[in-house]
């Protein structure tokens, strides 16, 4: 069985609950999504839930798993029971609700013919409740076990207690001057409810007496507008009223304020000041908000924010070690084959920008970045260095630079490619030492447009190909092997520098489109019409029909090449075989891992493609998840590629 999908909304949340112990939510976002977060401490990610686009969410603790109601906005009602690693145990059609609320183990459906139907968590009704003659059932509300009906007749409103063991109505409340608009809130002992009084202020009634005590402070927000006196025209009240014992959690001014019921008065200034929450739930002494794509955990004397540090994808890069991800300001993180994090390095903030990283280990990364002074052949100048992510100083810094801001490193020979002045050269990373050294000068005629380096396991010895443009649409390239290399030496105590020579020189017709490991180039020439020539030694050994206008991308292993464009992908074996073709689902790019797993690049996920099928199989949507006393990611929103069906 695979494992489900974890990841961030695709967009923001709209939607929320919370079940009654404040220890798990399950949220909907404006994209369609649905996640059940399982815990809400930050040490498990928030599950992918294939269900409706949820207009209403309900949800309860099922025994080790979930029970979780998804409200449509036809109203209709699908009741998805869920295992703790979020695995589907069932799934049950309740037909159409205008509430649905998840009471321990009953489902308590309030349907359009004022009705509330009794379900148990197998979809069995167990008893309906209807409403007396001449009375309109508003909502239920509940905290904890504490069922509560808010009850219209012609002349008042009143609430009206629901028992559940014999599903029968109870003791009802005193007459309670509620406002036209009165979306409510039960207090924890089920002794008062919260609401909007007539005079659009937020109160407190007590349920025997209906006496009414201010419940948050006179500058209440109406219809996404602060009126700061009591009287003021009314509106949809934006979210619901959070009770957490004798303080109502307020929205005012795009923040929290508590007001303490016993007191008469705000106990804190706002708290989370900026915030813009489409729902607030109340539960086990604390506030939860949806806000963005994170929730905030608001407590009276901080607020927490969960969810993931970042989620755009502004940077993905294929490194010895796995994937790196983040760029510019974004702190750079290492994932795994499946696309977890692995590893998190914290750079210094300087004077350049970091252009490029590659790890070497664990602890050593090769750095590319921008540097003060005149540019190099290319308008542009890049300092190489070496930086120990434990130390966190420069272990290196070195006296060539980068031919431009990707570095270009082989784990298989430990090479990098740099510039010296007019000459390009070839340096080898010391794992010993963990620094580049051993550098070599290629002997060209012209500064070659590119150097590839190669697995010369996969070449037959050969470590570079050096390609420089003809013009006129034409390549030439220089072979360059590794037995060529010639031995350190000195002179006068200096090192003579050392000149490898190419082997072998030819000419291409065509445009380079890409070069695999193993030393073939896939060159599209115009006499080739729809197809990509494949030409290892100079010579023509295949071709790759229909893929003159993709981007190419070589497997590791130099076996496939990936073909992308147009929102469809091709894989071909490197003999210029077809293997399949498929939707790319909005993808930005595709390339391999150093392991030789396919993915694809969205704005906001990764995702694996099956090499048999191209299927897409696991993905991840967000990283570094977790608690932080700031606010978490809030990128722009876009439909999740982790919402789609496997």
């Amino acid at each position: 069985m695979l494992e489900p999908i974890t990841g961030a909304h695709g967009g923001t949340i709209n939607t929320l609950a919370v079940t009654a112990d404040g220890h798990a939510a399950v949220t909907g976002d404006a994209t369609g999504g649905v996640r059940l977060w399982p815990t809400l401490d930050g040490t498990r990610e928030p599950v992918v839930v294939k269900a409706p686009v949820a207009a209403a969410l309900a949800i309860a603790h099922d025994g080790a798993g979930f029970a979780i109601a998804v409200t449509d906005a036809a109203d209709h009602v699908e009741l998805v029971r869920v295992d703790n690693r979020g695995h589907v145990r069932s799934r049950h059609q309740l037909g159409a609700a205008a509430q649905v609320e998840i009471v321990g183990d009953s489902v308590l459906a309030l349907r359009a013919d004022q009705v509330i139907d009794h379900i148990a968590l197998d979809g069995t009704l167990r008893g309906q409740l209807p409403a007396d003659a001449g009375t309109r059932i508003e909502s239920i509300i509940v905290n904890g076990k504490h069922v509560v009906a808010m009850l219209a007749s012609e002349k008042q409103r009143h609430a009206r207690r629901i028992e559940l063991d014999t599903l029968v109505w109870g003791e009802t409340s005193a007459a309670l001057p509620l406002a036209e608009i009165a979306p409510a809130a039960l207090s924890p002992d089920g002794m008062a409810i919260i609401a909007m009084g007539r005079a659009n202020r937020i109160m407190r009634f007590d349920f025997a007496t209906a006496k009414a005590e201010p419940a948050c402070p006179e500058s209440v927000m109406l219809g996404g507008t602060v009126f700061d006196e009591p009287g003021g025209p009314g509106g949809e009240l934006d979210v619901p009223i959070g009770v957490v014992g004798e303080r109502v959690a307020c929205l005012v001014d795009g923040g929290f304020s508590w007001f303490d019921i016993t007191k008469g008065a705000r106990t804190t200034p706002n708290v989370g000041s900026g915030l813009a929450p489409s729902t607030m739930v109340a539960a086990n002494e604390r506030v939860i908000v949806a806000s963005d794509h994170q929730l905030v955990i608001a407590v009276p004397e901080r607020v927490d924010f969960l969810g993931y540090g970042f989620r755009d994808l502004t940077h993905v890069r294929p490194v010895p070690t796995g994937l790196m991800i983040g760029k510019g300001d974004q702190e750079p993180v290492l994932l795994d084959d499946n696309f977890r994090e692995r590893a998190r390095f914290a750079l210094p903030k300087l004077r350049v920008d970091w252009t490029d990283l590659v790890p070497v280990d664990d602890r050593y990364i090769i750095a590319s970045s921008t540097r003060p002074g005149n540019g190099d052949l290319w308008g542009s100048a890049y300092q190489i260095a070496v930086y120990d992510t434990v130390k966190q100083v420069m272990h290196q810094v070195l006296p060539h630079r980068a031919r431009g801001g990707e570095l270009v490193y082989e784990p298989s020979t430990q090479l990098l490619v740099a510039t010296d002045g007019n000459k390009t050269v070839l340096v080898r990373m010391d794992h010993a030492t963990h620094s580049l050294g051993g550098e070599v000068a290629l002997d060209l005629p012209d500064v070659p447009k590119q150097v590839a380096l190669l697995d010369p396991k996969l070449s037959g010895g050969i470590i570079a190909l050096a390609i420089r443009d003809e013009g006129g649409g034409g390549l030439v390239v220089s072979e360059l092997h590794g037995a060529d290399v010639p031995p350190p030496q000195e002179l006068d105590g200096k090192s003579v520098v050392r000149w490898l020579k190419p082997r072998k020189t030819y000419r291409i017709a065509g445009e380079l489109r890409g070069v695999d490991r193993a030393g073939r180039l896939y060159v599209h020439n115009l006499m080739y019409g729809e197809s990509v020539g494949i030409y290892a030694g100079g010579e023509s050994v295949a071709q790759l029909q229909g893929a003159q206008a993709a981007r190419l991308r070589a497997s590791p292993d130099a076996r496939h090449v990936v073909a992308a464009e147009n929102n469809r992908l091709a894989l071909y074996t490197t003999d210029g075989r077809r293997v399949w073709e498929t939707a790319a689902w909005g993808s930005s790019d595709v390339d391999w891992t150093p392991a030789g797993i396919l993915f694809a690049r969205f704005p906001h996920a990764l995702a694996r493609i099956d090499l048999e099928t191209g299927a897409l199989a696991e993905r991840q949507c967000g990283w570094a998840f977790g608690i932080s006393t700031t606010p978490r990611d809030g990128s722009t929103n876009a439909p999740s590629v982790c919402d789609v069906a496997p």
